[in-house]
Formats: structure tokens, C-alpha cells, sequence
């Protein structure tokens, strides 16, 4: 890992445990369900899912394909860094999310970035052709933007972080989304430091 370079701010390795009010796929069209090749073929729906972390409304994206998704459930999770629980593969998918996310404005670039986001998490070729993880009947487009995005993370050289989701029971599927938003009073705490770093530099001057 000393080999990385990370953009951004460092997710912490653990937390406390969060309360997800895990909801429904963001939508549905032709392309949302899919053949991959992982551990044999399997059946999938691409699209991310509406969900809430401590209230808090984000779209989450799986990283477990070992688990089925808990839609419409309440349940408490622990955060992790996924840099941490995956080296280079978590640094990837973090760069995935964070680049990607804000700019999948459709479905099916939602659909290609959770494509691209699998590939980044269970295989090293980033190739959806072959490897641990390949797509089997993914619409050609999709697979297109997918594909991109992959020879994107390829090609970079700066990563960052994303935060993990995973069940504290160990039964649900562990999604990728913005970390939680602190409690008003880590707030409060966070905000005294920057008004104390603030006036010593200006005591500095």
C-alpha cells in the first residue's frame, strides 16, 4: 500500500456501529437484470439501492455478491475503510465511487458503475471479459460504460477511500456509500478545533 496515492480524507478503519434503513433498487429497466460469471453464473440486478444511514438518505452500491440484498429491512452495521479491508482493490473501488457516483446521472451509468465496482472488488484484470468476476448477457452500452470506467482506474495513480457497510450480523450484503454524518456533538467538537487552529494562526501572524 506504501505504493498508493490517496486523494481526499481517510475514512476511519472502524466505527461504531450505524443503524442502515435499507429501502428498494433505485429503479428498473431492460438492462437492470443480468448474467455474471462468479463462482459460477449467476442472476443479478445492477442497480444501486435507496437506503438510510442513521436517517441520513444515500444511495448505496453492493461490494458482497456472497449475500443477498436485505431490501425494506432495518438492521445495524459496522464502517469500515475499504482501503483497509481490501488494499489496492478497495482503493480502486474507492476511486470508482468517488469519481463516478456523482456523475452516473441514469440508470444505466448507475448500472455500469456498480458493474465497474464488482469488477474493481472481486477481480484484478479489470476486464469484464474474463477473471474472478465477468458479466455474461450485460447490455452491450452498459458493458461499454462500464469498461470505461475500468480503463479509467487502470490507467490512475491517486486513489481515496470509500466507507463500508458491513451487517454486524453477517447476513446481509455490505454496500459502499458516504460515510456517516457525525452526531451534533462530534460536530461541536470538530467545529472548537477548527475555531482553535484558526486563532493560533492567526496569533501567528
Amino acid at each position: 500500500m506504501s505504493a498508493l496515492t490517496l486523494a481526499g480524507a481517510a475514512v476511519a478503519a472502524t466505527a461504531n456501529s450505524v443503524t442502515v434503513d435499507m429501502g428498494d433498487h433505485v429503479g428498473n429497466n431492460s438492462n437492470s437484470t443480468f448474467l455474471i460469471n462468479y463462482g459460477g453464473t449467476k442472476t443479478v440486478k445492477g442497480a444501486p439501492i435507496n437506503a438510510a444511514i442513521d436517517g441520513n438518505p444515500i444511495v448505496g452500491y453492493c461490494v458482497d455478491l456472497d449475500h443477498a440484498a436485505a431490501l425494506n429491512t432495518t438492521y445495524e452495521a459496522d464502517t469500515y475503510s475499504a482501503i483497509w479491508l481490501w488494499n489496492l482493490q478497495g482503493a480502486r473501488v474507492g476511486y470508482i465511487y468517488n469519481k463516478y457516483a456523482p456523475l452516473a446521472g441514469d440508470l444505466d451509468h448507475q448500472i455500469a458503475l456498480q458493474v465497474a465496482i464488482w469488477e474493481s472488488r472481486y477481480d484484478s484484470t479489470l476486464n469484464l471479459n474474463s477473471g474472478t468476476f465477468s458479466t455474461i448477457s450485460l447490455n452491450t452500452t452498459v458493458k461499454g460504460y462500464a469498461q470505461a470506467i475500468l480503463d479509467d482506474v487502470a490507467a490512475a495513480s491517486t486513489f481515496s477511500d470509500v466507507c463500508v457497510y458491513k451487517g454486524v450480523n453477517g447476513d446481509v450484503q455490505d454496500i459502499i456509500g458516504p460515510a456517516p454524518v457525525p452526531e451534533p456533538a462530534s460536530m461541536a467538537a470538530l467545529g472548537i478545533g477548527a475555531m482553535a487552529l484558526i486563532r493560533r494562526r492567526k496569533n501567528r501572524k
